[in-house]
Order: structure tokens, then C-alpha cells, then sequence
């Protein structure tokens, strides 16, 4: 049985959505990020996706 390398980045797609939730009133006080619907909403989906794939990547390497 193989040893597997650890994980780089364990954050998966969820957390990153939640962490980026969490730094938007800091950021941004006049846009609460509460509305699903927004644009705003839509960019830290599609922020979180780039950066899921990212980290997928990312925890690949130790394997080559």
C-alpha cells in the first residue's frame, strides 16, 4: 500500500465561499453580500471556483 503526500490547501469549495463571505464587510461596508442573487454573489462563486481549481492543482504536485 502507497503513502499518500499530504494535502497542500485542504480548503475545499465551500469554505472558500464562506471565508470570502466573511471578508466582505471588511472590504466592501455598504455591500453586505447577504443577497444570493447579486452580482456581487455571483463574482465570489466564480472567485471560489477559480480558486478550488487552483487549489486542486496545487495539492497535485507532491504526487509528481
Amino acid at each position: 500500500m502507497k503513502n499518500r503526500p499530504p494535502k497542500i490547501d485542504t480548503r475545499e469549495f465551500s469554505e472558500l465561499v464562506k471565508m470570502l463571505k466573511e471578508l466582505v464587510p471588511h472590504y466592501t461596508p455598504v455591500w453586505t453580500g447577504s443577497d444570493k442573487r447579486d452580482s456581487g454573489g455571483a463574482l465570489l462563486k466564480i472567485f471560489s471556483h477559480i480558486t478550488d481549481t487552483v487549489v486542486n492543482r496545487l495539492n497535485q504536485v507532491p504526487h509528481k
